[in-house]
């Protein structure tokens, strides 16, 4: 994370003197792979600092602040017309971090993965001290470095995407969850950046994207453990399809600026779901490499947007209902993927490929691993998870 806000720092603060259009692009872009590095780490830290049962809150939560962060863009925007000034503005703030750095903890797992035990059995005391539980509670031995290198023994064998896709069923599920993700991605910054075609004050419609997302992760958060993933996700996806078809037929102003946040709404909470529900999907093996192509789907969906919206200039109404179209096809695709609700996540190739099939699933018999996921929930490290349930 140090790494990443220091290039953020670095190459926004360069990107406000740019000398020209080129050099703009390529600062901006660096700018932009180094954004989601402090993403993915930032949230790796948050869900690991909880316990297992509150590591789904955790990671919806955590998307409050991100919608916090594109309100204030608008905000500060609407009173910093001038771009270079506007990239200081954004960009600076960044420094705070660095004097943050000696109260932010290191990751666990990080810890456990480099041996230094110590340090990582200290940190998870830390945390039954701020949770006012006795130290005498917690289970002993907690990093049998034995019990560590057996697992690391088992694992030798290097996972690919290859074995995303070595498999039918697991093949089919991968397939799934890259076309919602690329859906989500296209649909959200589309909606996000098509602001000013909707009629009404530019400022304040961008500013109201960002609001309403706030209400979705409120909505999504019991949502998802009442109903279950794979049913909001649908749900949420269809409603942002829908709202998007029907803002093509909605007269220019505050009235479509309305149906349009609608299907913001839905496509903010299904976003949320989708990092949930995928990490939830794929086999401990393949998950980090599963989660990074899965991010990897959602970035093209990012690049597309703004290329689907220029389309409008041919026909208006084009944009929205590709992004209707495709909303309401990832949604009914999703109720085809298996439901992970409290059911026990898949640990092996065999297990996620059995996953889902109509057959009886065998309990898996492979050891929990350390396995870390790009940040996302994981439950199968029965080392960590047995201090974490005993702090919470």
């Amino acid at each position: 994370m140090f790494l990443c806000m220091f290039i953020t720092l670095v190459f926004g603060i360069a990107t406000a003197f740019a000398p020209g259009y080129w050099w703009f692009t390529v600062f901006r872009t660096i700018v932009g792979f180094s954004n989601i590095g402090i993403y993915l780490s930032a949230f790796t830290i948050a869900t690991e600092l909880v316990g297992p049962s509150k590591r789904t809150f955790a990671g919806m939560v955590i998307n409050f602040y991100v919608s916090a962060g594109f309100i204030l863009y608008g905000v500060l925007a609407y009173f910093i017309r001038d771009w270079r000034w506007l990239q200081l503005t954004i960009t600076l703030p960044n420094a705070l971090y660095f004097l943050m750095i000696p109260y932010i903890p290191e990751s666990v797992r990080w810890l456990i993965s480099q041996k230094r035990f110590d340090e990582a059995e200290d940190l998870i005391k830390e945390c039954a001290k701020v949770n006012k539980v006795s130290l005498e509670e917690l289970p002993d031995n907690l990093f049998e470095e034995q019990k560590l290198e057996m697992e690391k023994a088992e694992h030798d064998v290097t996972y690919t995407v290859v074995d995303l896709f070595r498999t039918p069923n697991l093949r089919i599920k991968t397939i799934n969850i890259l076309y919602n993700w690329f859906v989500n991605s296209l649909v959200y910054y589309g909606l996000s950046l098509s602001t000013a075609s909707l009629g009404g004050r530019d400022y304040l419609a961008f500013i109201l994207s960002g609001v309403v997302e706030i209400p979705a992760y409120i909505v999504a958060i019991p949502a998802i453990g009442t109903f279950g993933r794979k049913r909001m996700l649908c749900a949420f996806m269809v409603l942002g399809g829908v709202a998007c078809l029907t803002t093509v037929w909605v007269p220019m102003g505050w009235g479509r600026t309305t149906v349009s946040l609608i299907g913001k709404f839905g496509i903010a909470a299904s976003f949320g779901i989708i990092y949930v529900f995928s990490a939830e999907l794929y086999p401990t093996p393949v998950r980090s490499v599963g989660m990074g192509t899965s991010s990897m789907s959602a970035r093209v969906g990012g690049i597309l947007a703004p290329i689907i919206l220029e389309i409008g200039k041919i026909w208006p109404p084009l944009p929205l209902m590709i992004f209707s179209l495709m909303s309401i096809s990832a949604g009914l695709l999703a109720l085809l993927l298996p439901e992970t609700l409290n059911k026990k996540l898949p640990e092996t190739i065999e297990d996620g490929e059995t996953i889902g099939q109509r057959k009886k699933v065998k309990e898996p018999t492979s050891k929990p691993t350390m396995i870390d996921y790009c940040g996302q929930v994981d439950i199968e490290s029965s080392f960590t998870n047995q201090a974490y349930e005993v702090v919470e």
